[in-house]
């Protein structure tokens, strides 16, 4: 009697268990063990996976070696997008890269680099393009900005019309579209004019090259000298730029006046 007690129990206990593990086994998907989640970083593809973040030594944006994250925490930030990101193999793609793409490096702790290409929805790496179905490019850029946010004053550049590669409106068969090609040259030639420098700016660039070269040239009967006016005048340009109150209104002077 007791034995059977015994079984019975034993009985119990093993599909106590089973209604316990079954359950947690169909929640883990098949095949694909990448779904799992270590150190908060959820592994959702085979690109980006827990020993490559293990080996990674730092991550470059846009091969950009100043906009480099090398402290964990950051490190970890971007690789939880990179991992995250479901990715599947096209094949379809025809590997030929061109304008705005983004490079971001990975490098490790070896020595080895990896260069991932991003380009719209998909992602090339060595001979291989991925779809990606969440692009997490711009949440990586903001992650890099806020690196020199409060530190360094972000640059604002001039929105400016670009001029127009031939390469870009030729399809895969060699054919050029000159309609279109056209119309972004027009668009480019319309925007470099209007920002050309006012009338009399020139008599202003001709006075410093007259003025600059008589000082920077004097005594040099016995030397041989070389000048740039336009470089000097660049120069101080952009450093008038950089400054403010006196030391601007010195500089504008210098070169106005010089």
């Amino acid at each position: 009697m007791k034995k059977s007690k015994r079984f019975v129990k034993k009985i119990l206990s093993v599909i106590l268990i089973a209604a316990m593990v079954i359950p947690m086994l169909s929640a883990v998907p098949t095949g694909n063990m990448a779904q799992a989640k270590a150190n908060g970083i959820e592994y959702r593809n085979n690109v980006f996976s827990k020993k490559l973040y293990k080996d990674t030594k730092k991550i470059s944006f846009v091969s950009d070696s100043s906009m480099t994250a090398k402290d964990r925490q950051t490190i970890k930030k971007i690789y939880r997008l990179l991992a995250g990101m479901e990715l599947e193999v096209d094949k379809n793609a025809d590997g030929l890269i061109k304008n705005d793409c983004v490079d971001l490096v990975i490098n490790k702790k070896n020595g080895v680099k990896r260069t991932y290409t991003f380009k719209g929805d998909l992602m090339y790496t060595g001979n291989k393009a991925y779809k990606i179905k969440k692009n997490p490019i711009n949440q990586i850029r903001n992650i890099y900005d806020s690196l020199t946010s409060g530190a360094v004053v972000k640059a604002a550049y001039p929105k400016m019309a670009k001029y127009p590669n031939e390469a870009d409106y030729t399809n895969d068969k060699g054919e050029f579209d000159e309609a279109a090609y056209y119309k972004a040259y027009d668009e480019w030639w319309e925007d470099t004019r209007s920002r050309r420098q006012p009338e009399g700016y020139a008599d202003g660039l001709d006075q410093f090259l007259t003025e600059s070269a008589r000082q920077f040239l004097s005594g040099s009967s016995e030397k041989n000298m070389i000048y740039s006016p336009l470089n000097v005048y660049m120069a101080l340009g952009m450093l008038a730029e950089l400054t403010d109150g006196n030391s601007d209104r010195n500089l504008r002077r210098i070169i106005i006046h010089m």
